[in-house]
């Protein structure tokens, strides 16, 4: 609101005597406050409302401009019942439209799940475990159809799977036989059993970044931490290996020596710099 007497008592003019646009001073009062504020006419001319700052004007916004004073109220919040506990509670109708169930929080929408959405009732349900007989000591055991289908739930232990290993893949069982040269220019030493025994000396997760074999969807690969292929077969050398899931692989194949020294450093804070 333009303040006529008071600009004329602070400045000998009156407002509505300027011409339009002008650029002299008036006095206008706050619309939260009631606080006397100086402005251009050019200025308050072109707003309805003034304030002395943003805090004054968020004040007023929110007590003039909240609930049904709003353009966009929709009609205010709704109330439902937590499909959990049964408190009723208030949303927004936009947060309800859409939406078949509705929870107090988190901690209700964890609850609630764990009632309803496991076995056939989980939208992920793919048929529950599935029994086979273990391939080395021939004991029934329970694993998923994912793992079948990736090749593995065949043994029920790491225990029976290193045993089976031991007695099937030897010489011409072993996948990569060749007449006895099928290493090259690997060590032969470095064969399918030996990768096994680093896998499960790791426990059958990424060295770098802990992935497991289930989530890198294929057998770790045997990382040469030296990256010399001969190391088995060289008794000058000393040979230390890391199992590491696919991108940790291809990662480590690049600026060498960098990795090199970051795996042994890694190696030595947690395994004690253990070696072949």
């Amino acid at each position: 609101m333009i303040l006529e007497q008071e600009t004329f008592e602070e400045y000998g003019y009156y407002p509505k005597d300027l011409k339009q646009h002008s650029r002299k001073t008036v006095l206008v009062a706050c619309d939260d406050c009631g606080k006397i504020i100086y402005r251009g006419l050019h200025h308050v001319q072109r707003s309805k409302h003034h304030f002395c700052d943003i805090k004054c004007y968020g004040k007023w916004l929110s007590r003039v401009k909240s609930g049904d004073k709003n353009s966009f109220y929709k009609g205010g919040k709704v109330k439902i019942d937590c499909d959990n506990c049964g408190n009723t509670i208030e949303r927004e109708p936009a947060a309800v439209k859409g939406h078949e169930h509705h929870f107090c929080n988190r901690k209700c929408f964890g609850e609630w799940q764990s009632k309803h959405r496991k076995g056939e009732n989980n939208p992920s349900w793919k048929g529950g475990k599935v029994k086979q007989v273990c391939e080395a000591c021939g004991k029934e055991f329970e694993t998923t159809s994912s793992q079948i289908r990736k090749g593995w739930g065949k043994f029920c232990s790491h225990e029976c799977f290193s045993k089976w290993l031991s007695t099937h893949l030897k010489g011409e069982n072993a996948p990569n036989w060749q007449g006895g040269i099928s290493f090259e220019p690997y060590c032969e030493k470095f064969n399918f059993a030996f990768k096994e025994y680093i896998r499960e000396k790791f426990g059958r997760v990424c060295f770098l970044c802990g992935k497991t074999e289930e989530e890198n969807g294929e057998r770790l690969s045997i990382h040469h931490v030296n990256y010399d292929k001969d190391c088995l077969c060289n008794d000058n050398l000393t040979c230390q290996f890391v199992p590491l899931c696919r991108s940790c692989n291809a990662k480590v194949n690049n600026n060498r020596e960098m990795w090199e020294k970051k795996i042994k450093a890694k190696m030595q804070n947690k395994l004690n710099g253990w070696y072949i």
